[in-house]
């Protein structure tokens, strides 16, 4: 379809996380999403 879903990895879910701007500006990803210990369990079930 087309359609790009962007990740980014943290071991500390308290740590800022950002995306690139020329990374989203190039690429214009439908999903960003951080993915930490808390959430990894939802993101793997995906």
């Amino acid at each position: 379809n087309g359609n790009l879903s962007a990740y980014e990895f943290k071991w500390n879910p308290k740590a800022k996380a950002k995306f690139p701007s020329t990374f989203i500006s190039n690429y214009n990803p439908i999903e960003k999403l951080i993915v930490t210990p808390d959430n990894m369990d939802e993101f793997l079930k995906e």
